[in-house]
């Protein structure tokens, strides 16, 4: 996740009991020092301290995203979760922001943000977790069988992509510095780079399709719109 700290409020919220270890699918995982922030949001989503206890650390997977970071989908109570690693930069970057999101969550109960609900470690393996209310009732491929034509990864930045369009899974196809025919056919649309016209031509073969395809996805989760129930 993304957040800029200076778009959250600054004072702090009172907080809820703070809990110094948590039982994720049995193990005793330490929490983080915005465990009684996250605590509160708890609290007031009826979610309790064990949610955790039954979660199945073999589902973890691949998500998606670029990071290469595991997930995995969680049910407790009737209620849907996500539990997601956490790279080094954004566990410190929800140690940092936790007190300022807490009190914007609290204060706007209608927010579109996700409800984050632990921020623990686990000792075996030395990864940091998050723990977030999901709502999506399963992983991508459950949706698209329960009809859903079109799944979108919005982040309401240009890193919007399309993950499903009309029932059909769109691959990822990133412009890395070492895709070099990517890159020679981005500067052969210059035209200071024309005389490389023939060898990106070459190059495009390999790989426009899949580029092409997955970059009209990116623009089509950027401009497409959701109608929104009044609160």
């Amino acid at each position: 996740f993304r957040m800029q700290s200076e778009s959250l409020p600054s004072p702090r919220c009172s907080r809820a009991r703070f809990v110094p270890h948590i039982c994720v699918g049995g193990e005793l995982c330490p929490t983080h020092a915005s465990e009684a922030d996250l605590a509160l949001l708890r609290s007031l989503s009826d979610v309790q301290d064990d949610f955790l206890d039954g979660f199945d650390w073999a589902a973890l997977a691949a998500g998606g995203g670029k990071g290469g970071t595991l997930l995995a989908f969680h049910k407790c109570r009737g209620k849907a979760f996500v539990v997601k690693e956490l790279s080094p930069s954004d566990h410190e970057a929800l140690l940092r922001l936790a007190p300022a999101y807490v009190v914007h969550a609290t204060r706007h109960r209608d927010t579109l943000l996700a409800p984050f609900f632990a921020h623990f470690h686990r000792p075996s393996t030395g990864v940091h977790y998050v723990a977030m209310g999901s709502v999506l009732p399963a992983p991508v491929a459950a949706v698209a069988a329960a009809s859903a034509p079109s799944v979108y990864d919005l982040k309401g930045t240009a890193d919007d992509k399309t993950l499903l369009y009309e029932g059909e899974k769109r691959r990822d196809v990133h412009k890395r510095f070492f895709n070099v025919g990517m890159r020679v056919c981005d500067l052969a649309s210059r035209k200071c780079c024309r005389p490389f016209a023939a060898a990106a031509d070459v190059a495009a073969d390999a790989w426009a399709p899949g580029r092409r395809q997955y970059a009209a996805g990116k623009q089509h989760a950027r401009d497409v719109r959701f109608p929104l129930p009044a609160p």
